[in-house]
């Protein structure tokens, strides 16, 4: 039995997309027909007693998450359907289907300029984009992947990100390591290209709605405030917000703002210590009244993360220290909203709406979270204030990745994706190149999508196994 890996703070989905299939596949576009000619006879020679009258989809869906000799039967009988689509070029089916099963995140961004300490892909600072390098995707990129997946489901009828597997990944995203604020893709025009365009391409591409994640932004920056304005603007329209699985504001004591001012406090530079605190209470704040107009929206949600009040020499970043934090939060939320309603009248137009918001946002911080991946930076604040704690111990106050590590072991072993019994959630870089992860490690492949990046270079990602899951281990 395989083990269900889910992303951090998802929940559960089941999307089916009905579809039509039909031999020979004729282009809508134009009236060239493609040169593919399936193996009908391997098609629906089923090993399994299933009614051919099925659609074709129902049977791949149903494949795509069964064991892999099942399924490997019938994509090869498949194989060269995916001729001339300009993203999978050197791919074969069965590649382009391992990469679209347990998709997680295609990397518009990546890096981070937060450092949050609890962070568990340890994110690091974004690479400068010279030398070769890049740190976001390129807009023609992203466009190619997509439309290639859904020309590919024009020619099977197959959704390929869409399985009858439970364990699947119920949403995707456009991060891994990155603030979905920072999110702005350039094409080769120079164009910029914001999250909500970006998120509804790879919704039409994939069927799976997408997730907004921010842990807030600088106030005085004119660049994000508006970037988040316009967010705002598109996804107060229901119609829009049913894009996305999460719409999300985190609110933790891990930020590096909220931890530095911990840090000085501890070292007596009280003042200082202070200053930085607010800064980041206002920082909230700030990201609570811009997103007023969302609260209503039912995937709308404030995560409010922190160690347990029993775990040893934590007290600053504890439940306690949170609901203090988020009491100082609402207290700033609450002149804003004043200033608002006395002078600009731009959300809060009376007293009932102040009310209405307040009461609203108060519900929405109440519940603190203590559930942390023990990631290796959460271990390092932990055993920096708890020096006598060994490894062991740690993992006995924390879920260890214990049996995730056996499954690693097994892949190595046996050099093959199916012994891991364990579903791994792909990402694909900016360049196209495609990982897997299980939340405590990141593992590369060989496969990679045929982008015009394709040749550049990312910073990585941390946690970075010294091994790389081939085509011929899948």
């Amino acid at each position: 039995m395989k083990i269900k890996i889910m992303p951090f703070s998802a929940g559960n989905s089941n999307i089916q997309t009905p579809v039509k299939y039909s031999l020979p596949y004729q282009n809508n576009k134009s009236n060239d027909s493609v040169s593919f000619k399936a193996n009908i006879s391997k098609v629906y020679k089923l090993p399994l007693k299933l009614d051919v009258s099925l659609k074709l989809q129902q049977c791949i869906s149903f494949l795509l998450g069964s064991k892999s000799n099942v399924k490997n039967y019938y994509l090869n009988a498949l194989e060269g359907i995916q001729k001339d689509i300009k993203g999978f070029e050197g791919l074969s089916l069965k590649q382009i289907a391992f990469a679209a099963k347990d998709m997680q995140v295609l990397t518009a961004k990546q890096g981070c300029y937060n450092n949050c300490v609890h962070c568990y892909p340890a994110a690091r600072k974004p690479v400068k984009q010279k030398g070769g390098f890049v740190n976001s995707i390129l807009f023609e990129d992203l466009k190619t992947y997509t439309d290639s997946y859904i020309e590919l489901k024009n020619r099977t009828g197959i959704n390929f990100f869409q399985t009858t597997d439970k364990k699947q990944v119920p949403y995707q995203s456009l991060f891994y390591d990155a603030d979905a604020i920072d999110i702005a893709v350039n094409d080769l025009n120079g164009n910029i290209h914001d999250f909500p365009e970006l998120n509804k391409m790879l919704y039409k591409a994939t069927g799976k709605k997408g997730v907004f994640d921010t842990s807030g932004w600088n106030p005085k920056s004119r660049v994000h405030q508006e970037r988040a304005q316009k967010i705002v603007e598109y996804y107060k329209n229901l119609k829009h917000a049913d894009e996305l699985y999460q719409f999300n504001l985190s609110v933790n004591p891990f930020h590096s703002i909220y931890a530095k001012s911990v840090e000085l406090k501890e070292k007596g530079y009280d003042k200082l210590s202070e200053k930085l605190y607010k800064i980041y209470v206002d920082r909230i704040s700030n990201a609570l009244f811009t997103f007023i107009p969302l609260m209503n929206n039912s995937n709308f949600s404030v995560i409010l993360r922190a160690f347990k009040n029993d775990v040893p020499n934590m007290k600053d970043f504890n439940e306690s220290a949170v609901g203090k934090l988020a009491d100082d939060i609402l207290g700033s939320l609450l002149a804003r909203c004043q200033n608002d309603m006395l002078q600009q009248r731009r959300v809060i137009y009376s007293h009932g709406d102040l009310v209405e918001v307040m009461n609203n946002t108060t519900s929405k911080l109440k519940y603190i979270s203590t559930h942390l991946i023990s990631g290796e930076k959460v271990k390092e604040l932990f055993l920096k204030r708890n020096p006598h704690i060994c490894d062991a111990d740690f993992y006995k106050l924390f879920s260890g990745p214990v049996t995730l590590s056996e499954c690693f072991e097994r892949l190595k072993k046996w050099n093959s994706y199916e012994k891991a019994a364990v579903n791994y959630q792909k990402i694909i870089d900016s360049t196209g190149k495609v990982y897997l992860s299980d939340n405590y490690r990141i593992i590369p492949t060989d496969i990679q999508f045929n982008f015009v990046n394709k040749e550049k270079k990312t910073g990585g990602f941390s946690m970075t196994e010294d091994f790389i899951v081939t085509k011929e281990m899948i």
